[in-house]
């Protein structure tokens, strides 16, 4: 059963007397309005006297200033305890698919006590747990249930595991698109491509840099040629692509998350080269992407000036949406298919480009 606060309570209380007494304010002066215009035509023309004022019922009184006083006092010492219902220990989410080598977070809300973590099957999900949430990564492809118990009850949530198909991992760990950070200039790093956990030969993919003018590959071995942002990409005899944003910076070889102007090319730092989504998440609607400040061959230009358009890499992926892309933002609209497309800007007046790659991966239902 429901608790209704004292606070409540007591606005419910003053509203209602509020609402009595002024209803029956305007009521009463409307209805002797009425009856004494009745009773007086109703005595012209019977030749009657005209009704007194006894006749015309009094008027109510409005509640006194010092109920109201005391109304008000109630709730300002009101202490809140009563207000909120408790509707339980609750999960964000039921059901997850997560491809294999990916991650994510469930967290718990309303839980009374310490939190336990518990996995079905720890062959399928690698689970890292904190106060109120996991963070979950798919080790293996199937199904399990990742369950939080509570003193209060507990809940649990499905997670399926399917197959990431080709994806790339890089010398440090760092998985495709995921990397975090730059490489420097000058140094060569090493990408290896992977199905499931299962390393497959460089030697029997097509490797490619979108700008090999800012970083070459060979055999998943990059070179970073010049200062910049592009990705490469390494495809199987299947037609199966995978990924790898690549920014060059004159850096030390580690983590960098300060912006680095490059001296040449188109360079949006809105932007970080890449973006993947979810086809279940994302189908049907539209995108806006924060432009932010423009660079060519080092100097600021002027976004306005940036034409922008899409370039399909497999299948129809997103449109360009021209009504509400502006020089601060440009938007797109998803179709509602899965595959690759580029988001590219030209400046007309260099010839250079900029090109965001997004790829929607259909993970089923």
């Amino acid at each position: 059963m429901r608790k209704i606060s004292k606070y409540l309570a007591l606005n419910l209380a003053a509203s209602t007397l509020l609402c009595i007494t002024a209803c029956g304010v305007e009521g009463n002066i409307a209805k002797a309005e009425d009856a004494g215009s009745s009773a007086y035509e109703e005595a012209v023309t019977n030749e009657e006297a005209v009704p007194d004022e006894e006749a015309v019922p009094a008027e109510e009184t409005a509640p006194d200033e010092e109920t109201l006083n005391d109304v008000d006092s109630e709730m300002d010492n009101y202490s809140g305890e009563d207000f909120t219902e408790n509707y339980g220990i609750a999960i964000s989410q039921e059901v997850i698919t997560l491809q294999f080598g990916r991650g994510t977070s469930i967290d718990v809300f309303d839980a009374e006590g310490v939190i336990t973590w518990q996995v079905e099957d720890p062959d399928i999900v690698e689970m890292d747990a904190g106060d109120n949430y996991v963070m979950i990564s798919g080790k293996n492809v199937g199904e399990t249930t990742v369950t939080a118990k509570a003193d209060n009850g507990e809940v649990s949530c499905r997670v399926r595991v399917v197959s990431a198909g080709l994806y790339l991992q890089d010398d440090r760990g760092n998985i495709g698109a995921f990397s975090s950070g730059t490489y420097a200039l000058g140094k060569e790093h090493v990408y290896t491509a992977f199905v499931d956990g299962t390393p497959v030969p460089a030697e029997e993919l097509t490797w490619n840099s979108m700008d090999e003018s800012v970083a070459s590959v060979n055999n998943g071995v990059v070179t970073m040629e010049k200062e910049g942002v592009t990705y490469i990409s390494a495809a199987d005899k299947s037609g199966n692509t995978a990924y790898a944003a690549i920014w060059v910076s004159e850096t030390d070889d580690e983590y960098e998350y300060e912006t680095k102007i490059p001296g040449s090319g188109l360079f949006l730092d809105g932007f970080a080269g890449y973006d993947e989504y979810e086809l279940s998440h994302i189908e049907g609607e539209a995108s806006s992407y924060y432009v932010g400040d423009v660079y060519d061959n080092g100097e600021p230009i002027d976004a306005g000036n940036l034409i922008w358009s899409v370039e399909n890499i497999k299948g129809n992926v997103f449109t360009l949406d021209e009504e509400t892309t502006s020089a601060e933002e440009v938007s797109i609209i998803y179709t509602g298919e899965s595959g690759e497309g580029l988001l590219v800007a030209a400046n007309p007046e260099t010839g250079n480009t900029f090109r965001h790659l997004i790829v929607v991966l259909d993970l089923g239902d």
